[in-house]
């Protein structure tokens, strides 16, 4: 059989899905001659090399995946971020995780960010690549407080965390299951007991984003009841703005101002970082194709993994800490995808825990590091608010509730003692 024969049998066969074309030998250059090889046997050799990396991998106790998880995090004195650089990475890792309004640049970001600044959270939200609001949308006829949860989020993954949170029924279907209680339609129901909330929505919802004095020029209200209205559709998550001076100032209590309040400025209008819009979250719109659901599954899978570096279930859902409702099925199918294509390493990182486990391979070398390095007795400080407390869900003892001013103390990942005497309950 000549050459020419054999090349097209061959591309005969590969056409038939019977083989696959590449460089399967380690040893070839790149530019050596292809190989080919039956599709069957190159999914069992995949398959085995899978195996074989997980069989390699050596679990760590609880104790040092927290000591991993703090300095993966930055919570160690050596690991902080600066400058708005790093604001943009604590948000990127912690983005969808809903913590008090409150907390997040007093407990979430500052102990992250060396010398942080409020103004570089508002230029980030400014720019447009930084956006907040809250997922869980929930009927509330009242302003938002300190304790309101919040998520702040890069504007590119709102969309995504915004139907993982709101929008599990079309997941479900789109695999064929029976979906989990829908939540209540809060748009409807405000737009039915009237009120300047639901003038103001229904004037985001024809016209978009809106100032503060357009949004007083178009219902025809006084600047003060424009002002609470948008306080309950922040509270209710119907509404941002795309500042976050917008979100200090409506956490606040009203006061009556001295002098008339909005002569040269308010919460969405003035100079500097306190201007800004208000807005709708993006649309949601439900994905009705499966391959747009895998799609889904594989970005909150992304962002579980960026945030605690190693996921499982327990993680995933921290005892209930995590907002997402998307289920853990299509997750773990998305996170089995992930490391057939080599992006990630499956197998058992941590004691202890039931279920398949996943890691980044950055993630990998540190949790490997800090198995390796000898006990420091070193002291870190632990809001109760953040992700990182993970007492009573990994770790053994007494859940801390995430309240707002609570903090815990761990010495080498093991709790040490928990202050939660005068935290504020969450909204």
């Amino acid at each position: 059989m000549s050459d020419q024969d054999c090349g097209y049998g061959l591309a005969q066969l590969e056409a038939f899905g019977e083989i696959m074309r590449g460089q399967f030998t380690p040893t070839l250059g790149s530019n050596d001659a292809e190989e080919y090889c039956d599709r069957r046997l190159l999914a069992r050799i995949h398959r085995y090399t899978i195996a074989r990396l997980r069989a390699e991998i050596e679990p760590v106790t609880v104790q040092h995946y927290l000591r991993f998880l703090l300095r993966w995090q930055h919570l160690t004195p050596d690991t902080r971020l600066s400058g708005k650089a790093g604001v943009r990475a604590v948000i990127e890792q912690l983005q969808g995780f809903e913590a008090p309004a409150a907390a997040w640049e007093r407990e979430l970001i500052a102990p992250r960010v060396a010398d942080y600044r409020e103004a570089w959270l508002d230029e980030l939200c400014l720019a447009g690549d930084v956006a907040w609001a809250r997922l869980t949308a929930r009927s509330a006829r009242r302003a938002p407080t300190k304790t309101t949860p919040i998520a702040l989020a890069l504007r590119r993954d709102f969309r995504s965390l915004l139907m993982a949170v709101r929008q599990p029924a079309p997941l479900a279907a789109a695999r064929g299951r029976s979906a989990p209680e829908p939540q209540p339609d809060v748009a409807e129901q405000l737009h039915a007991d009237g009120g300047s909330a639901s003038q103001i929505l229904r004037l985001l919802e024809e016209r978009g984003a809106l100032f503060f004095d357009e949004l007083v020029d178009g219902t025809r209200r006084l600047a003060t009841d424009v002002e609470g209205g948008l306080r309950e559709l922040v509270a209710t998550g119907l509404a941002h703005a795309d500042g976050f001076q917008g979100l200090r100032q409506l956490t606040r209590p009203t006061r009556r101002p001295r002098a008339p309040r909005y002569a040269g400025g308010g919460v969405f209008i003035g100079e500097g970082p306190a201007g800004g819009g208000a807005a709708l979250p993006p649309t949601m719109d439900g994905p009705s194709d499966p391959i747009e659901t895998d799609e889904l599954a594989e970005r909150v899978a992304a962002i579980l993994l960026r945030r605690y570096g190693v996921v499982s279930r327990e993680l995933a859902t921290s005892g209930g800490r995590e907002s997402l409702t998307i289920q853990w099925r299509d997750v773990l199918r998305a996170l089995r995808r992930l490391e057939a294509r080599g992006e990630i390493r499956g197998g058992r990182f941590i004691q202890g825990l039931l279920g398949e486990q996943f890691a980044l391979p950055a993630a990998l070398d540190q949790l490997r590091a800090v198995r390796r390095a000898d006990a420091t007795d070193e002291k870190i400080t632990v809001a109760a608010s953040d992700p990182c407390n993970l007492v009573g869900i990994l770790l053994p003892g007494q859940k801390v509730p995430a309240r707002l001013g609570a903090k815990l103390t761990l010495v080498d990942g093991v709790p040490l003692e928990s202050a939660v005497s005068g935290a504020a309950a969450a909204d």
